[in-house]
């Protein structure tokens, strides 16, 4: 990951903190891996969505798991080098899970799947992963995603007509911080599957004012 970073620094636009991370990871000759990005925010760790940019892969590798044990490990690990705020690292879980449902429930649209069925689905798994987490610090931060997953299902169930684009921006959030984007992601996946036109749904994240 720091090759490939190193190599083309200019075109990855991370945040000036992501860069300090990989500065000081060098710099220790990459003797702890996670240390530095804990260092961050005075210790606190990054909140950012960074994490739940790159976990998709994960989500491909364990595909043919049906235990999701394995995803939330690794995802937990390739956050934590960047993003080690609870609400960071839950956000790469959250972000991760949910292109598992998307690749377990998208070869069966044909078949009158409907988004409130992989949202169903989402959600007891992530719960079930994120309430049973044993690592240290994260016993909390799953409950932010939680509430935004309870706002999803408000607008999916109400169905277009009973909530605007200014509402999902509100409610759901189109930031740069984890629970403030990540949830929005697994929103506009789920009204793109039931045929809301996409143009609408990717104007949320074009338009945030």
């Amino acid at each position: 990951f720091y090759n490939f970073y190193n190599n083309e620094p200019l075109w990855r636009s991370y945040g000036s903190h992501v860069h300090t991370v990989f500065q000081k990871l060098k710099a220790t000759n990459f003797t702890d891996a996670f240390q530095p990005a804990s260092d961050q925010f005075n210790g606190q760790g990054s909140l950012g969505n960074g994490s739940g940019m790159r976990v998709a892969p994960i989500a491909l590798f364990t595909i043919g798991d049906p235990d999701p044990t394995q995803l939330v490990d690794i995802t937990i690990n390739v956050s934590r080098i960047t993003h080690t705020h609870p609400e960071g690292v839950v956000g790469g879980i959250f972000q991760a899970l949910a292109v598992r449902q998307g690749l377990l429930f998208g070869s069966r649209k044909s078949s009158g799947s409907s988004s409130l069925e992989i949202l169903d689905s989402f959600e007891k798994e992530f719960l079930s992963v994120v309430k049973g987490l044993k690592f240290p610090g994260l016993e909390n931060g799953w409950k932010v995603y939680a509430d935004k997953i309870k706002t999803i299902r408000k607008f999916i169930e109400g169905g277009v007509g009973t909530w605007t684009l200014a509402d999902v921006r509100s409610e759901l959030g189109v930031k740069v911080t984890s629970a403030e984007s990540i949830p929005t992601g697994l929103f506009c996946f789920l009204a793109a599957f039931e045929n809301v036109l996409n143009s609408e749904v990717c104007f949320i994240f074009c338009n945030n004012s």
